[in-house]
């Protein structure tokens, strides 16, 4: 009986502690890396799998695999609103039973690497449950649109240059503004607008908590985002955009609509004219009229904000429907 193809990927993934010894779920093997120190924590992961037979293009069907697996579990940080920057590094794939593959006359294909980006504390039900999102998700009608948002926003989430990190997580809100509307039909204004009305309309209590809490004032600084909002002299992540003057070139001030809906405390119309105060930015970024590196604080407010507000759609469009069908 011909053997099958016994794969083996490793990688490392930075910025990551374990809670407690190692895990294992899924074929999968995490334990902490031999350099993992304080300043730096991370883990090294492996994961064994098996194919009938082999293929040129399985190098990229296992890191599209890992991918998927990375981008399911990084969306529960940014639906909590964290910064969490968890970098993969040294990837590789290579085929543990190619001696015996040898002997029966196949030839083994080369070893695959590549590097792609990952701080965070996994445990063996954070593992377990980004495997089986990835998987649900892959069922999914929208397994393409969704797996495409996953990825920009992990993406966006791993970046360390501030322009970079609020381009790709734009890209991400980009794709499923675009995706509810059936594709770019109407303005992009519009296109916008009806995100914010359709995630209104689901009632998300994870929407009201964070719009909310972005309006609230903070007393005490617990995460680098306070950092930023209190030495810049704002007294929200609202207030930061209240206080740009974001205006479109229609002459509409979206930052003054904005402190209305604040001062009256409209959810719905805070988070429509938030997200117009971002497209306003968005803009200026694009077209190069946002260069100095004084607007890396107000970028780096605009990417977590619009990180959570796309983790939030995904959570209540997708994952809480797939959950409740299941």
């Amino acid at each position: 009986m011909a053997s099958q193809f016994n794969w083996k990927v490793s990688f490392t993934v930075h910025n990551v502690r374990l809670a407690s010894g190692s895990i294992s779920a899924e074929g999968m093997e995490i334990d902490l890396h031999p350099k993992s120190d304080k300043d730096l924590p991370r883990v090294r992961v492996s994961y064994r799998f098996g194919t009938p037979a082999s293929s040129p293009t399985i190098g990229q069907q296992a890191k599209e695999t890992i991918e998927r697996f990375l981008a399911c579990g990084d969306v529960e940080w940014a639906l909590l609103g964290w910064d969490v920057r968890t970098v993969v590094e040294d990837f590789d794939l290579e085929l543990e039973n190619w001696r015996e593959l040898s002997a029966q006359g196949k030839n083994p294909p080369p070893k695959f690497s590549a590097t792609f980006r990952n701080t965070a504390t996994w445990n063996k039900d954070s593992v377990s449950r980004a495997w089986d999102w990835s998987k649900k998700v892959a069922c999914h009608a929208d397994e393409e649109p969704i797996f495409r948002i996953l990825r920009l926003l992990r993406h966006s989430m791993v970046e360390e240059d501030e322009y970079d990190r609020f381009s790709k997580v734009w890209r991400a809100f980009n794709a499923f503004y675009n995706h509810l509307a059936g594709g770019p039909r109407s303005s992009e204004r519009s296109r916008i607008d009806n995100f914010g009305k359709s995630l209104i309309a689901t009632n998300s209590k994870w929407l009201t908590s964070a719009i909310q809490g972005y309006w609230t004032p903070k007393s005490s600084i617990e995460h680098y985002l306070d950092f930023v909002i209190a030495n810049r002299g704002w007294n929200s992540v609202m207030d930061c955009l209240i206080k740009q003057g974001f205006a479109d070139n229609q002459g509409v001030n979206h930052s003054e609509t904005l402190a209305a809906a604040v001062s009256t405390q409209q959810i719905a119309r805070a988070l429509e004219s938030a997200l117009l105060c971002l497209y306003c930015e968005r803009n200026r970024v694009m077209h190069g009229e946002t260069i100095s590196d004084s607007e890396r604080d107000l970028l780096y407010v605009c990417a977590l904000f619009l990180q959570r507000i796309v983790a939030i759609a995904l959570n209540e469009f997708y994952f809480i429907p797939i959950k409740e069908s299941a």
